[in-house]
């Protein structure tokens, strides 16, 4: 077994987001399996956020059948020797992909955090009376590359409504933007459910904070691409849509090579392309890493 160490360690995503997890308003985006029926697998649970009806968020839970069999999962070349040398290495929130078995592989991340503060973005503070009503907690930390070409730790913060029936009446984004995020939940049985997480994204730009830019030598070698969007908390109490870029090797001998799925793959349901992963390749750049999933709309009514 090769090093499980992996991350997207050129995310461009920002995040203030903070996450509360009262008891009134946490969702279940899952509901659909039980730990009885992931049998083969551990389940385990991430946390996202979409608007509440109130104007704050309510806290979305969601579950993943984890396969215990890691050979079902991609076999990850080690870091480069190199690989931050003069920075810091810290561990970031993990991600899933589907699983060579019909689950989910879970695939953890790995930063190189620069030494440098000047060379992050400057944040603007949040609002006088922020959250005043709702509650205010600290979530998993985001990463974003920094002007030296590493990347800069980013603490999470999310106003959580207290209200729980705020939760099932929808979002309100009188003046911003709603934008959907898809997300997937295990519906057990290697089926999922697709689900949109609505985000209500402020228009004025200047709430957001302003991104240094990257390196002029930044990705030489390799191939510069977009990955999905991740969302914070803007000055104006909305949420800012931060846009990722990644450097992706052109090497595939640096990258894992993946298991193809079963020849029976989602026979009964519909196959749907997931937010693409990036992982750090053998050579210091990323790999590509794309995601699927088998949907079955019995199972998510």
């Amino acid at each position: 077994m090769k090093s499980w160490t992996i991350g997207a360690s050129s995310l461009l995503l920002i995040a203030w987001t903070f996450a509360a997890c009262t008891e009134s308003s946490v969702t279940s985006a899952e509901g659909f399996f039980t730990e009885e029926s992931c049998v083969a697998g551990t389940v385990a649970i991430t946390t996202t956020f979409e608007g509440s009806s109130d104007g704050k968020e309510c806290v979305v839970e969601t579950q993943h059948c984890v396969a215990n069999d890691r050979s079902s999962c991609p076999q990850l070349a080690p870091l480069s020797p190199d690989f931050c040398a003069d920075g810091e290495v810290v561990a970031g929130p993990g991600s899933y992909i589907a699983s060579a078995n019909g689950m989910e592989c879970r695939m953890p991340s790995v930063h190189c955090l620069t030494t440098d503060w000047s060379a992050c973005p400057q944040l603007s503070p949040l609002p006088p009376g922020y959250c005043a009503d709702g509650e205010i907690v600290h979530g998993d930390p985001s990463f974003v590359p920094s002007a030296d070409g590493k990347e800069c730790r980013l603490p999470s913060v999310h106003c959580v409504t207290t209200d729980a029936g705020a939760c099932s009446q929808g979002s309100s984004c009188a003046d911003g933007e709603t934008l959907a995020e898809q997300v997937f939940v295990d519906a057990g049985d290697g089926y999922s459910c697709a689900q949109e997480i609505s985000h209500c994204v402020t228009t004025d730009h200047g709430a957001c904070p302003q991104l240094s830019p990257l390196p002029a030598n930044y990705c030489e070698g390799g191939q510069v691409m977009s990955g999905a969007p991740s969302y914070i908390s803007s000055a104006d109490g909305m949420e800012c849509a931060m846009p990722s870029v990644h450097c992706v090797t052109t090497d595939s001998a640096a990258c894992p090579q993946l298991s193809p799925l079963p020849p029976d793959y989602c026979e009964d349901g519909q196959v749907l392309k997931g937010a693409d992963s990036f992982i750090p390749s053998a050579d210091g750049m990323e790999c590509w890493m794309p995601s699927v999933y088998c949907v079955d709309a019995a199972r998510c009514e």
